[in-house]
C-alpha cells in the first residue's frame, strides 16, 4: 500500500494539472453529494476534521448539501477540495453555473484532459470509494483510442447538451439562492452519462 505522503504527493502532481478558476464563492446551490478517491477523503478528514460522506450515504438521507460547506456557504475544504471539485469551471464538460472561468485567459480542458485527470486522480488515491466513478487514467485513454470523442458518449448529443445549457436559465443570476435539488441537469446529467458509458465500455459495473 502507497504512504499517505506518495499519495498526497502524486495527488497534488495532478491537482497542478488543472487550471485554477476565479472562483466567485457563489457555487454554494452547486455543491451536492460527490465521490472522490479514497486519499483524497481521507486526507480532507484529516487537514480540516469534516467528514465527506460519500454520494450513496447522503442520498439514503436525501441529503443535496455537501458536507464541508460551512454555514456561510464556503468550502470548508477548500485547500484540500478533490479533483471533481477543481474541474469545475476548468473543463469544458463541467462549466461552472456562475460564470466562472479558468484564469490568465487558459481555455477549459477538454473533456478527454478532465476525464484522464479524474482517473488519475483515483490512481493516486487509492481508487474510488463509488463503482461508478472507480476508473483509471488508463481506462480513459484507452477509450479514447478506440473511439476518440464518442469515448464518453455521443460528441453531438454532448455538444447539443452544452448548447441547450448555456442558451436556458442554466447561467443564472449570482444573486439567486438556488437549492442544490435544481442544479442544471444538463451538467449532472451529462457528466453521470459520460461516466456511464466509459464504464459500461470498460466493462465495469454501473452503481
Amino acid at each position: 500500500m502507497a504512504r499517505r505522503s506518495d499519495q498526497d504527493a502524486a495527488l497534488d502532481a495532478v491537482y497542478d494539472q488543472i487550471p485554477d478558476v476565479g472562483c466567485k464563492g457563489l457555487c454554494k446551490a452547486s455543491c451536492g453529494p460527490i465521490e472522490m478517491s479514497y486519499r483524497e477523503r481521507s486526507r480532507i478528514r484529516e487537514r480540516t476534521g469534516i467528514t465527506v460522506e460519500s454520494a450513496a450515504q447522503s442520498l439514503k438521507k436525501n441529503n443535496l448539501t455537501c458536507s464541508a460547506l460551512t454555514d456561510e456557504g464556503r468550502c470548508g475544504a477548500y485547500e484540500y477540495r478533490p479533483a471533481i471539485c477543481r474541474l469545475w469551471g476548468a473543463s469544458e464538460d463541467m462549466p461552472c453555473r456562475w460564470g466562472c472561468r479558468p484564469t490568465d485567459g487558459q481555455p477549459p480542458l477538454s473533456a478527454r484532459e478532465s476525464y484522464r485527470l479524474l482517473g488519475a486522480a483515483n490512481d493516486a488515491g487509492g481508487g474510488s470509494t463509488s463503482s461508478l466513478h472507480n476508473f483509471t487514467e488508463a481506462d480513459v485513454l484507452n477509450a479514447y483510442d478506440q473511439r476518440g470523442e464518442e469515448a464518453i458518449g455521443p460528441a453531438s448529443a454532448r455538444r447539443e447538451n452544452i448548447r441547450q445549457g448555456e442558451e436556458s436559465d442554466y447561467f443564472r443570476e449570482a444573486s439567486q439562492d438556488i437549492p442544490a435539488a435544481f442544479v442544471s441537469p444538463q451538467v449532472i446529467g451529462r457528466y453521470t452519462t459520460a461516466l456511464r458509458v466509459l464504464n459500461e465500455r470498460q466493462q465495469r459495473p454501473y452503481a
